[in-house]
């Protein structure tokens, strides 16, 4: 019996729906203005989006499996900065912490696949627009993938191992939609790899597009006022300065020189436990 998918069909649009319906009367019910300075206290953001889309699958056994495309659900959350010296350059990115629940497929051949990562979002466009843009790249772990096995999952050339790294980069859009709430959505690339530690190792690669909801709140809002309708109300949203003209950097040479070790698997070996040792060097060098 093939087990149930972990996404089924309307199941991302009705719980988006509900969000929006939810957060959006919550939002409406507490706007109040700011009394505090600009800027001032902890700002955090909680997001939730849902993803679909197509695989690029560049294996030979597959093509039947990934035509139906690919969905998933990730829930993040945030941290603003907010340090001149150390962010300000780089547009005072956020960054943070996510979690992903995908369905690619039949879950007797993929699995269930769920991730962990961190991320960090640098927004590029002018911040006084309502609709700001963004890019994010993130990385972390990928777990419970359906491995390759000669006799139980031979089709499966993508993946060799119960789990492989993860990968996304999101170029995206926020649309400033209340005090708190933004309406997420942009485009994304998505890769679940385990870098030929074990064979066949094709990789899955997902394009798609994604549809969220992003909350902002001020973590200091109860240290200030906690009474359910609050007096004093904290800015909500981390507020961006356009930033001039880049300064000049001061001129610096550096040396960088990296080394690994690993094992790997060879094309022969793929579903055993054979495993031979590798070693890779670079040396770089850097002028500023």
């Amino acid at each position: 019996m093939k087990g149930k998918p972990l996404l089924q069909k309307g199941f991302i649009l009705k719980i988006l729906t509900c969000l929006i319906f939810i957060t959006s009367t919550y939002s409406q019910q507490n706007d109040g203005t700011n009394s505090e300075p600009i800027n001032e206290g902890r700002f955090r953001t909680v997001a939730i989006s849902g993803h679909g889309g197509g695989h690029l699958y560049s294996g030979r056994t597959l093509d039947d499996e990934v035509v139906s495309g690919y969905g998933a659900i990730t829930v993040k959350y945030a941290w603003q900065s907010k340090d001149e010296e150390v962010w300000g350059p780089y547009g005072f990115p956020s960054y943070g912490v996510g979690l992903y629940s995908g369905f690619l497929g039949d879950p007797l051949i993929f699995g269930n696949p769920n991730a962990i990562y961190g991320f960090i979002r640098f927004p590029i466009s002018n911040p006084s627009r309502r609709n700001e843009f963004a890019i994010e790249p993130s990385f972390g772990l990928t777990y419970n993938l359906n491995p390759f096995d000669p006799v139980d999952n031979p089709l499966n050339d993508a993946i060799g191992a119960s789990m492989a790294v993860y990968f996304s980069l999101d170029f995206g859009f926020a649309y400033k939609w209340t005090r708190e709430m933004d309406i997420i959505y942009g485009l994304d690339f998505t890769h679940f790899s385990n870098g030929r530690s074990y064979q066949p190792n094709y990789g899955l690669n997902m394009l798609g597009l994604n549809l969220g909801l992003r909350y902002h709140f001020n973590a200091d809002q109860r240290k200030i006022d906690k009474d359910l309708y609050p007096d004093n109300l904290l800015q909500a949203r981390y507020k961006r300065e356009r930033r001039t003209a880049n300064q000049k950097p001061e001129k610096n040479q550096s040396i960088i020189i990296q080394l690994a070790i690993g094992t790997t698997q060879s094309d022969e070996d793929a579903g055993t436990d054979t495993r031979y040792g590798n070693f890779s060097g670079i040396l770089d060098y850097q002028y500023k």
